[in-house]
């Protein structure tokens, strides 16, 4: 198993599931709206091609190597397809959103192969909802065909198009394997692992220095009574800089320990809107990127919700842009993120788009390969139960209720079908991710792009309350990006 399949499941916790979710509209067809009869029947006829789908996780030789992978002849398509009704009389937008965020919330069973989907029917129009989950160790980009886009085709007759496929049998290792293998693996790792954090904290020091009188100025505006002292603690303001200039987050009130619960909201935006005001944003002077204009959509969303809830600080916030980061070894890739300021705390929707945009170059230039925590550079070379123990400590620290948190959210751009595609012969309308929540990140905002629209999704810990008016807070400032640009007015906005 790779390093950061090892670490995905040494990190999760019980009320921290470690998989990534993705709720897609069909709608129907011909042959009327898609049923479970119709998923089951292209699962059969694929799974023989979709190894992530087939493997279990083999447990490691009493917690001292990684674990394994094994696959497994038959899938029991009774526990990993199931069908779920929306209730008769209820909102239909809300009842989904419900269903996702409960399903969302339970683990995956670590005794079978680590997905599920439920086909969720009961929606206006003859539409059906399929929400699929994955734990993030099954997900292998190197293993080829993938669950989550293995189903779907160019084919509007839903007629089979993996007749012929090379079906690959996870290796099963031995004792040998299993224990002296990974031995020489494990050293390489542990010898490397002390000069990255050094490294790591050589450069925390230094990006934190010439942010401290920010910080001071900072935490006395924020404490009761000190907000006259504060204004004798020198700080960098200049209106041309919308990076937060303390290398931290402002603590908002979701930046609290997640409990078992999710809440869910999905929506879309037109892409021909976003594109738009990328055309007529972009300069060579300051260019402006698709991704660019997303985040500065979503900014501006969680400015207004951040407003109505009375909770909107002085400074920016600080997302994570989860990606993927290649090491020397194949087995050490690991996830690493962007942090990225977002100005929330500027209102003109021009210059807050700007705004992102630099923050977002900025972002990208300084990147390095690093672990967005310490936590998963543990996993990443320690022995499983060493790991285990590190994630008891961590979470049993009072450091995260005392300091202001590293970044507030995550936000991810999930790569979508750009073309009509279908699934058993129903067009797919919309895909939203559902994605995982941490600590790290107790909400984290999602967009795939489809054919025609952007599809939004917005996951959180269940103290945190509805997130539909954050959702649609997103296309309102898309359209306030497009007046503010002069872009007509999208039909479908």
């Amino acid at each position: 198993m790779r390093g950061v399949d090892a670490a995905f499941l040494a990190m999760e916790r019980p009320d921290e599931p470690r998989h990534l979710g993705s709720l897609m509209i069909f709608d129907p067809s011909g042959d009327g709206p898609l049923d479970r009869a119709s998923v089951a029947a292209a699962l059969e006829a694929r799974l023989p091609a979709m190894r992530t789908a087939r493997r279990v996780v083999v447990p490691s030789t009493g917690g001292l190597t990684r674990p394994s992978w094994r696959s497994v002849e038959h899938v029991d398509l009774d526990v990993h397809l199931r069908r779920t009704s929306l209730p008769v009389g209820e909102d239909p937008r809300r009842a989904l959103d419900e269903i996702v965020a409960r399903l969302h919330a339970v683990r995956l069973d670590r005794g079978r192969p680590l997905w599920q989907m439920h086909v969720i029917d009961g929606l206006p129009d003859g539409r059906v909802a399929v929400y699929a989950k994955v734990h993030m160790a099954a997900i292998d980009d190197q293993s080829g065909v993938e669950l989550m886009t293995a189903l779907l085709d160019d084919d509007p007759d839903g007629a089979a198009t993996m007749d012929d496929v090379d079906v690959r049998a996870e290796p099963v290792d031995g004792i040998v394997g299993k224990i002296i293998d990974p031995v020489p693996d494990q050293i390489r790792r542990g010898l490397g692992f002390p000069v990255r954090v050094a490294g790591r904290a050589a450069a925390a020091v230094a990006d934190q220095l010439p942010g401290l009188g920010a910080t001071a100025h900072e935490v006395a505006r924020r404490w009761p009574g000190l907000r006259t002292a504060a204004r004798l603690v020198p700080r960098r303001d200049r209106e041309d800089d919308h990076e937060h200039p303390t290398g931290r987050a402002p603590r908002l009130s979701f930046n609290e320990p997640i409990g078992p619960t999710r809440t869910y909201a999905g929506g879309s935006i037109p892409i021909a809107g976003v594109v738009e005001v990328r055309a007529a944003a972009d300069s060579e002077a300051a260019p402006v990127s698709f991704h660019a204009v997303v985040l500065a959509a979503c900014t501006g969303a969680l400015r207004r919700w951040l407003l109505a809830a009375n909770e909107l600080p002085s400074s920016p916030i600080v997302a994570v842009v989860p990606v993927l980061a290649r090491a020397d070894h194949d087995r050490d890739t690991h996830v690493a993120g962007l942090t990225v300021a977002l100005p929330t705390n500027v209102a003109d929707p021009a210059a807050r788009l700007r705004a992102t945009a630099r923050n977002l170059r900025r972002a990208t230039e300084r990147f390095g390969e690093i672990p967005v925590s310490i936590t998963q550079d543990i996993a990443m070379f320690a022995p499983p139960v060493v790991a285990s123990i590190a994630n008891r400590i961590d979470e049993a620290l009072p450091h995260r209720r005392l300091i202001s948190p590293t970044v507030n959210l995550g936000i991810t751009n999930v790569p979508g079908p750009r073309r009509q595609v279908y699934l058993a012969g129903r067009p797919l309308r919309t895909s939203h991710p559902v994605l995982s929540v941490s600590e790290i990140t107790p909400l984290h905002l999602g967009a795939q792009a489809g054919p025609s629209e952007l599809g939004l999704g917005a996951v959180a810990d269940g103290a945190v309350g509805d997130l539909t008016e954050l959702v649609d807070a997103v296309g309102l400032e898309l359209s306030e990006l497009a007046t503010a640009f002069g872009v007509a007015a999208h039909p479908d906005r």
